[in-house]
């Protein structure tokens, strides 16, 4: 019985060493969670048999330190969250690294072409994550505000205030040059008439601004400019100063690059500079993260112990927050991990003594015999 006890420790010590080498082996893993073997004592009946491994119990609990990496779309967790991945076969995985890149089809990719789940704008469903990379059309100004001083006392007879040059984009999004030339008109005494000018052509009166309230009263031709503000016009002494900013117009432009925000955001970049918000990465949050089965790669299964992912949005719960940029590192302590080794090379040459002892005392017993 004594041989098999012992035989018993030493099989146990074997699985412990797998699991030390194993966190050893993966001390610069990123997303690695440190295991350790547990044990119980094993009986036949009421007699002592030994020792059996009860379990590998991983620290899934411990993050491991954040890593700067540069790269916009890696991201880290703070908080207890995991990424939603979804492997070729369709099954969901769970995960701690996110080294994340743009596939040739663009997708949302992980480092080993695991498939990203994120909520699609409007949608409560996850998805794939596939960035859309189609050109973004050029848009016309929706207004122009106008801002400065009208000169007080403005001309008692008809005469020009002052003129400033307009740059917009047309219905069709393409940029064009006006002036808009403010003057005081012959039978409207403390009003002013403002007209647009578009080179040789005649001028198109616009409408006319009253100094003292700013109020715009449109009228006149049809034009060519979009709505105008004065709201930012001062009535005041002075020379006249007036600028002109346009409000909702763009380029055209082209897909440039994608980014993560630190609220799981995936926004697509375009040359224009304008941006767009195409998904929202998905975490998954456990009652019970211990009950997380690990599988190659990195990742994590549920189980019925850990119970189903509830599908969150970063900061939601207690998924944390996303660090842009970083990776989450191994959380194994090196220094720990060697202390484990010597316990158990101590613990195993105290098995092996055992056993030489017993065979032993065997020889002898057969040699008096």
């Amino acid at each position: 019985m004594s041989f098999d006890i012992a035989l018993s420790g030493i099989n146990a010590i074997n699985k412990s060493l797998e699991t030390i080498s194993q966190n050893i082996s993966n001390s610069e893993t990123n997303g690695y969670k440190s295991g350790r073997t547990h044990f119980a004592s094993a009986m036949a009946e009421t007699q002592p048999a030994g020792v059996k491994v009860s379990g590998t119990r991983y620290s899934v609990e411990a993050n491991g330190s954040l890593r700067s990496s540069g790269d916009r779309l890696h991201q880290a967790i703070q908080g207890g969250g995991f990424f939603i991945l979804k492997e070729t076969n369709g099954q969901r995985v769970y995960s701690r690294v996110g080294d994340f890149q743009i596939d040739k089809d663009s997708k949302l990719v992980d480092g080993s072409n695991r498939s990203v789940q994120g909520f699609a704008q409007g949608q409560a469903n996850v998805s794939d994550v596939k960035i859309d990379k189609s050109p973004v059309g050029a848009l016309p100004s929706t207004a122009i505000n106008v801002s400065g001083r009208l000169p007080d006392p403005l001309p008692a007879a008809p005469a020009r205030v002052g003129e400033i040059s307009v740059t917009f984009r047309d219905a069709s999004g393409e940029l064009a040059v006006r002036n808009l030339r403010f003057e005081m008109v012959a039978g409207a005494p403390g009003t002013v008439q403002v007209s647009e000018i578009d080179g040789p052509n005649a001028p198109v009166i616009l409408g006319t601004l009253d100094p003292a309230t700013m109020q715009w009263t449109r009228g006149g031709a049809p034009s060519t400019l979009p709505d105008l503000d004065f709201s930012g016009m001062n009535f005041q002494r002075g020379a006249f100063s007036a600028t002109a900013t346009e409000v909702g117009g763009r380029e055209a432009g082209e897909f440039v690059r994608a980014r993560i925000d630190k609220d799981g955001s995936v926004v697509a970049e375009y040359s224009n500079g304008t941006s767009n918000t195409q998904y929202q990465l998905a975490l998954g949050e456990f009652a019970n993260v211990g009950g997380l089965v690990p599988v190659d790669g990195t990742v994590w299964r549920e189980t019925g112990d850990s119970g189903v992912a509830q599908l969150r949005r970063p900061g939601e719960g207690a998924t944390g927050v996303l660090v842009s940029g970083s990776l989450e590192g191994s959380n194994v302590n090196v220094t720990d991990e060697l202390v484990s080794l010597m316990s158990a090379q101590r613990n195993y040459q105290a098995n092996t003594k055992v056993i030489s002892t017993q065979n032993e005392m065997m020889r002898n017993l057969m040699q008096s015999i």
